[in-house]
């Protein structure tokens, strides 16, 4: 991982990830941006159910974060929550963070640089993921 100077990440990667709940399936895609002060989170999800089609949601998430040792506290101002059913959200709502459904919630996460240059990021209700560098 690039630091830039007053240790600030330069980090532009993607992850996919499924999450498999009894017959349900949700599958993520995410991107993840911090660099200077354009830090965003861009959520694509689909979330199919057998009885029904996949229900597709597309979430940019702008935020700001504060850093202690390798922890990152994200928040955004972000107030309304209108991107999915309420339904929805709360089947969803143990499978991911409340920062991806209600992002005014704050997300605590870790991130750790790879030897391949991948970055992993890790908290205890995120799926720990490998997001891979994307081209600028």
């Amino acid at each position: 991982m690039l630091f830039l100077e007053e240790n600030k990440p330069d980090i532009n990667c993607q992850a996919r990830t499924i999450i498999h709940d009894g017959n349900n399936v949700l599958n993520i895609k995410t991107i993840l941006h911090m660099q200077d002060d354009d830090n965003f989170f861009e959520l694509f999800m689909t979330y199919t159910k057998p009885s029904m089609p996949g229900q597709k949601f597309h979430r940019v998430v702008n935020f700001s974060y504060d850093k202690e040792g390798d922890i990152y506290k994200m928040f955004s101002d972000v107030t309304n929550d209108n991107a999915l059913p309420l339904a929805t959200r709360n089947e969803l709502n143990d499978l991911v963070p409340d920062f991806f459904l209600m992002p005014q919630r704050g997300l605590r996460f870790k991130i750790d640089k790879t030897k391949s240059g991948n970055v992993v990021i890790i908290n205890d209700r995120l799926p720990v993921f490998v997001c891979m560098p994307i081209d600028s």
